[in-house]
């Protein structure tokens, strides 16, 4: 079985991550469809995946993403140098307003 760490201390397997994502992305249409009902509002969600093995010289960084104001998901995969500042995001939901 092939096990994740969260926040590099509790541990979670294939399902628990597949749990987690139907839980936060499978919302984030509905919260997206009331935020909408705001005028200058918008929302995003995210969630990064680090595989715990890394290559020395590089490491790799996914991330998953759901923009309510197209209603749109995305999923970006970085390879970056190892000493590049962390790239992933400080909280998984975001509610911005719109320009």
């Amino acid at each position: 079985m092939s096990w994740v760490k969260t926040n590099g201390s509790e541990k979670i397997d294939r399902m628990g991550v597949e749990n987690v994502l139907d839980q936060m992305f499978g919302r984030a249409p509905k919260l997206a469809e009331d935020l909408r009902k705001k005028p200058g509002v918008s929302m995003r969600v995210t969630f990064d995946m680090v595989p715990k093995d890394q290559l020395a010289d590089s490491k790799i960084v996914a991330q998953l993403m759901y923009f309510g104001e197209s209603d749109t998901y995305y999923i970006y995969v970085f390879k970056d140098r190892a000493d590049l500042p962390d790239r992933r995001f400080k909280s998984m939901m975001f509610v911005d307003k719109i320009p």
